[in-house]
This record gives C-alpha cells, structure tokens and sequence, in this order.
C-alpha cells in the first residue's frame, strides 16, 4: 500500500466539525499501520461501495477482526484524495457496528 502513498500524505479523523490528524507523513503513516497490524493480527477490510468525483475517492469500508474469539466488524466512510497517482490526504469518519 505503501507504493500508492505520497511522501506528504496526511491521514485524520474527523468527528463533528473538528479534524485529529492521525499522521502528516508516509514514514509516519507506515509507523501507525505496523502497530495496527501488531495490535490486530486478525483484521481484514473490504471496500463495500467506492465512488470517484475528480481526485477524491469515497468509500465505505467494513473491517472484521477477532475479539475474544468472535468476528466483530464495523463499517465507516473514507475519503482519499489522489493526485499524480499517490494518495495525499485521507479523513475517516466515525465508524458503526
């Protein structure tokens, strides 16, 4: 995935009307995606819907993971911005179960 990401990419939440950058650098964007990964072995996502206006891809994206030996998913809504062929910024908003 990583190939796919510019150099400057920043990656945020966004809850109401306020915006937490997660990262605001592909090294620190890899960094957080190790220890995801390291935390949940288990998980896995697919994108259920994708749709495309200009430079931004949206997309609906359910996750699944074990927690105490039960499959627990949650859907969210993410947006990418894609220039050049690299992702530039991405926002994720609350998820649901």
């Amino acid at each position: 995935m990583l190939i796919c990401v510019s150099d400057s990419m920043t990656y945020a939440y966004v809850s109401g009307i306020k915006l937490f950058p997660e990262t605001r650098t592909k090294q620190e964007f890899s960094k957080n995606m190790y220890a995801y990964f390291k935390m949940y072995p288990s998980v896995k996502s697919e994108f259920k819907d994708v749709f495309v206006t200009g430079a931004f891809v949206s997309v609906k994206e359910r996750v699944f993971w074990m927690d105490k030996g039960k499959q627990v998913s949650q859907i969210a809504l993410g947006v990418y911005e894609v220039r050049r062929g690299k992702i530039v910024h991405v926002w994720y908003f609350p998820s649901e179960r």
